[in-house]
């Protein structure tokens, strides 16, 4: 199994994978200001969602939906 760690936001019960995977939690905590940013361009309604570092576990990790914007 894979582990990787992802700069996120939570709505209600969803959450939002934004940049990531990355290979420790620092490194994810360090995205997390520039991934919300990004995140309030496309949606102004980020900005009210709870921020946080997400750690997956599985066999193929996925892809940041902002990756490509950063």
């Amino acid at each position: 199994m894979a582990v990787g760690f992802y700069a996120g936001l939570k709505r209600g019960s969803r959450n939002a994978l934004l940049a990531g995977p990355y290979k420790t939690k620092k490194q994810a905590e360090r995205a997390l200001s520039r991934a919300h940013d990004e995140a309030i361009e496309v949606d102004c309604f980020c900005h009210f969602d709870t921020l946080g570092v997400f750690r997956i576990e599985c066999s193929k990790l996925p892809t940041g939906v902002l990756n490509a914007r950063l």
